[in-house]
């Protein structure tokens, strides 16, 4: 959905080049509620045997930092270097620690309260590291009291940013309601690990379709706006529309044989790659484009077709051949030079039930 939504919105910008194109109504930046959900979800769902260890936290962290960390300071040092080749105004060195370090700043000198680092898509890792240091601040205390404390304090954060807005950039971003969404995720995954969840295919499909008929409907105008707020009015529509999206493919078996699924999935394993690699990715079409290499009959709905493609073979084989080796060379490094990741065993506890596929 952030793929498509990029794509779209440079054919929108280039109409010069692809020819005339009436945006469509399309919710493309839902993808990121969908994607704090899911996260909200997984952290519960998948650390079962850290819940209650005293060693939980730190492997929970190490982990994080393992998986996330790599590929986006990969992605800033390439975006730093683009914009060095090309004789741009680099960042300051603040912003630029600030971006590395997942801490928000008005990086941009927007002066309008978004804080976006030297990457803008990593504003939403900004909110990532933050929920993981929640997470494993409460880890030790076992799973339910961990998803109670953790939406509890996400709860405070957004209540204090709404009784006493502070001026300041960071801490306005902090308690933006748009947390919420992990509280939601990891709520709906301590209830599906309880075993609450099970519908019909007719009820799973509907919710969906209610999903989409609010995505259309846009209630709050969200489409109108140049960069979407994080607040009540964006988990009012794409929060709940996200929400109804994410317990419609929980509450009962998903079919993954064939190709469609296969090709899914293997999508989703290389879902972090997308999402970074993609503006790079429609930078270099763009440019193509520009250069004529396509003629005449290069059109805004070609455009959005191809680059989603590219973007998505090129991230799947980043994946393959970069992401995946790289991340469990790292694992192997850390543990030769005496980093406890995957080495000491956590207590055992019952696994949660497998979801179908």
């Amino acid at each position: 959905m952030v793929v498509i939504g990029h794509l779209i919105g440079a054919a929108t910008l280039k109409a010069d080049m692809l020819g005339p194109f009436a945006k469509p109504h399309f919710a493309g930046g839902a993808g990121v509620d969908i994607f704090f959900l899911i996260s909200g979800f997984i952290m519960v769902y998948t650390s079962g045997r850290m819940f209650g260890s005293g060693r939980g936290a730190r492997d929970f962290l190490i982990r994080r930092l393992v998986r996330i960390v790599p590929l986006y300071w990969l992605v800033t040092l390439l975006t730093l270097g683009l914009a060095a080749v090309a004789g741009n105004r680099l960042p300051s060195m603040i912003s630029t620690a600030s971006s590395f370090l997942f801490f928000p700043i008005d990086t941009s000198g927007r002066g309008d309260g978004f804080a976006f680092p030297i990457v803008d898509l990593g504003w939403t890792l900004n909110y990532e590291m933050m929920f993981y240091l929640l997470f494993a601040a409460f880890i030790p205390w076992g799973r339910g009291r961990c998803v109670a404390a953790v939406s509890i304090t996400l709860v405070a954060l957004v209540a204090i940013g709404f009784f006493a807005m502070p001026g300041n950039v960071t801490l306005r971003f902090w308690k933006q309601p748009i947390i919420l969404e992990f509280g939601a995720g990891m709520i709906l995954a301590q209830l599906h690990l309880r075993g609450r969840f099970a519908l019909s295919a007719a009820a799973r499909i509907a919710l969906a379709a209610a999903a989409v008929a609010l995505y259309l409907w846009d209630p709050f105008g969200l489409f109108t706006l140049p960069t979407t707020p994080n607040g009540f009015a964006r988990i009012g529509s794409w929060g709940l529309a996200s929400a109804l999206i994410l317990i419609a493919a929980i509450s009962g078996p998903t079919p993954l044989s064939g190709a469609f699924g296969k090709a899914s999935v293997r999508l989703g394993d290389a879902s972090y790659a997308l999402y970074l690699l993609h503006p790079f990715v429609i930078l270099v079409l763009l440019r193509v484009a520009d250069r004529g290499l396509f003629g005449n009959t290069f059109s805004a709905p070609l455009f959005i077709l191809t680059g989603f493609i590219a973007a998505a073979i090129a991230s799947i084989l980043f994946h393959l051949l970069v992401e995946r080796p790289g991340t469990v060379t790292l694992t192997h490094l850390l543990q030769r030079l005496g980093v406890p990741i995957g080495r000491e065993p956590l207590p055992p506890s019952a696994p949660p039930p497998a979801l179908a596929n």
